[in-house]
């Protein structure tokens, strides 16, 4: 989309111009160029008048012009038809109110106003309804456009003698920015289950005043993890905010509901308190506004990866999209703080607007299509974050930041490594591990199933109790991490019996731990928790009290 710009020359009495058969045309007032119609999806109650009949409309505003809120969705989906052909529709003139229409009356009537223009009868203008333009047909190539493809938007000339005069009431392929509301609910086609359907309990049936899902937090074996995800179909470029249902039911009990907005330029997380079952739309982030293009980089996902007790069942009902206005108009090396700064396609990378990634661009990371954006596990890609809360954000509480965890699976078990206690699932915490790198291999201890690379498993030599693993000869470095764990002075890794004691016994193993046979290993594995790929500024507030690392799209991410 190209960017959002006043006219560069609109004179105050264009606003009057009667639209009557003998009324002069807006011409006069001057050429008027636009660049592709801007909206603003403010509503306001007014009433609307056709021959003389009053009737409720709902206005917004286009060009900065009042129109009826069809009618502005039907001209906005033509206005970017005619934008696509290098032609720059503009509204020059549109709703008028009662106020509005007397005014003009009386300068015909008295003439001493508006140059006498004629005006119709309060009550009986065509702009009284709503639903009649006028249009910037003195601009090259406008005209002869809406000659060859206005009616199949629905817009018809209805005043002979008024080339710029166009009305709309009803036809067109549908669709525009001012749609009452975009929703998605659970039991739409748009809405999937990443994971977990079959965990998944319904309550209730029907749409989502009446019907949800829910489950507990993870816990395995018993919950495993479940994955949803909306997808709408936006139908313009801009900005929208996003709300949830919260359903009044006391299966919807998550103080701390986890969804991730994936928008045009990255990803955040927006904290709901279910359990306040209000039965109706709250906003996430505070309605906070997120770049989206239609037909595409728009979805938000909730997980059941949450840090609450068994019973706390979180919901997955419904999400809606409401538009905001356009997306800045920050051309390709542009300063920029979110995406939302930038024009048509662009995204906000290390505070500059560029051109979304494609694949390649992102060295070792990945490049995620529903942002536009790398997948940067250091957390500096756009998450609305402070960058500092990168060095201390520590989800599952095990003492390693986040962005070292990184977004991976290591141990398979369909636990991310930010979130699982124990990365490598060899039976030692993570917390216990630590994020050093005892044998050099550049894999962290937290994600090493062979920490001091003896060729034993630190499951192995973690003893009975991996809250405590076993030190065998008490000299403060646990076996697991302990290249000669019974001080013989034989490395493990070349010892028999590496952790038999030297008592005479010929091999009794006077620690109840297991015999090992020196065996080879495989070379390390290629860990990196890093990205290559250019970040974006993430100087925003934190958007809840505890936050969940933006990676979650990346690592779970459905393939596509």
């Amino acid at each position: 989309m190209r960017s959002s710009a006043i006219p560069l020359l609109v004179a105050a009495l264009t606003l009057l111009t009667a639209c009557d058969p003998t009324a002069p045309p807006p011409e006069e007032l001057g050429f008027v160029q636009y660049e592709l119609s801007t909206v603003s999806c403010d509503e306001s109650g007014d009433t609307g008048y056709t021959t003389g009949s009053p009737f409720p409309i709902t206005v917004v505003t286009v060009d900065g012009k009042p129109v009826e809120r069809e009618t502005a969705n039907a001209y906005y989906v033509m206005a970017q038809a005619a934008d696509a052909d290098g032609v720059a529709l503009g509204i020059v003139s549109g709703f008028r109110t009662m106020a509005d229409q007397e005014y003009l009356y009386g300068c015909y009537v008295n003439c001493n106003c508006n140059n006498c223009n004629l005006a119709a009868t309060p009550g009986y203008s065509n702009h009284q309804s709503g639903h009649a333009l006028d249009l910037n047909t003195s601009a090259p190539g406008i005209y002869s456009w809406l000659s060859a493809n206005a009616a199949s938007f629905g817009f018809y000339r209805t005043v002979p003698s008024e080339d710029w005069h166009w009305e709309w009431w009803g036809g067109g392929p549908g669709g525009g920015p001012c749609a009452a509301e975009v929703i998605v609910d659970d039991a739409d086609p748009e809405f999937s289950w990443e994971v977990g359907a079959d965990s998944v309990s319904f309550a209730g049936s029907g749409a989502y005043e009446d019907g949800f899902s829910y489950t507990d937090p993870y816990a395995p074996p018993l919950t495993p993890i479940a994955i949803g995800e909306w997808e709408p179909a936006i139908p313009a470029d801009g900005l929208w905010s996003v709300d949830v249902y919260l359903p009044d039911s006391p299966h919807a009990a998550s103080t701390e509901a986890a969804f991730v907005i994936s928008f045009h330029g990255g990803q955040a997380v927006a904290f709901v308190d279910q359990s306040a079952r209000t039965g109706d739309w709250v906003p996430l982030l505070d309605s906070y506004p997120f770049k989206h293009l239609a037909g595409g980089s728009a979805n938000v996902r909730l997980t059941n990866l949450s840090p609450e007790e068994p019973g706390s069942t979180l919901a997955w009902d419904a999400v809606r999209w409401k538009y905001v206005g356009p997306a800045g108009d920050g051309g390709s090396g542009s300063s920029c703080e979110l995406s939302n700064d930038c024009a048509g396609n662009l995204v906000c990378v290390a505070d500059v607007c560029a051109s979304p990634c494609g694949a390649g661009d992102c060295g070792g990371s990945e490049c995620n299509p529903a942002t536009g954006v790398c997948v940067d596990t250091d957390m500096l890609d756009e998450d609305l974050l402070p960058d500092d809360s990168a060095t201390t954000m520590d989800t599952d509480q095990d003492g390693i930041p986040n962005y070292l965890e990184g977004g991976s699976d290591a141990d398979g078990d369909g636990v991310p490594n930010w979130w699982d206690q124990d990365s490598d699932d060899d039976g030692i915490p993570d917390e216990v591990e630590g994020s050093g790198d005892a044998d050099g291999d550049g894999l962290p201890d937290f994600l090493d199933d062979d920490s001091d690379g003896d060729g034993i498993l630190d499951s192995d030599e973690a003893g009975s109790d991996p809250d405590d693993p076993t030190d065998t000869d008490d000299d403060g470095i646990p076996d697991y991490l302990d290249t000669d764990s019974d001080d013989d002075g034989i490395p493990d890794a070349e010892d028999e019996q590496p952790l038999w004691s030297d008592d005479g016994n010929n091999g009794g193993n006077s620690f109840g731990g297991p015999s090992f046979e020196n065996s080879d290993v495989e070379g390390p594995v290629e860990w990196e928790y890093g990205c290559s790929c250019s970040s974006t500024n993430a100087n925003r507030p934190a958007p809840g009290a505890w936050l969940l690392l933006l990676i979650l799209a990346a690592g779970l991410k459905r393939r596509r």
